[in-house]
């Protein structure tokens, strides 16, 4: 439910909150994942562009750390996973 703090999975690492996936923030999380850095890594390339370094992972917490700013402040694995699992 919205408002309840999930648990790190991790001991010292502070838990973020439950995220209500809107059908803004799913839009939002689109159009990051369609953005040139982020495409590549997660839905291929285009013909004669090169590929990308990123990781996967990498590429979930930067498109976290833009549209759950607050979250990725406390915890920039756990926004990584809970966007993943979303794109997923």
């Amino acid at each position: 439910t919205v408002g309840t703090m999930a648990r790190g999975k991790k001991q010292g690492v502070p838990a973020i909150p439950d995220i209500e996936w809107t059908t803004d923030l799913t839009w939002r999380l689109l159009a990051e994942a369609e953005k040139s850095e982020n495409r590549k890594t997660l839905l291929g390339k285009k013909k004669d562009e090169n590929t990308s370094k990123d990781t996967k992972i990498a590429v979930f917490k930067r498109i976290g750390s833009v549209i759950l700013a607050d979250s990725y402040a406390l915890n920039p694995d756990s926004v990584g996973d809970r966007v993943k699992k979303r794109f997923d």
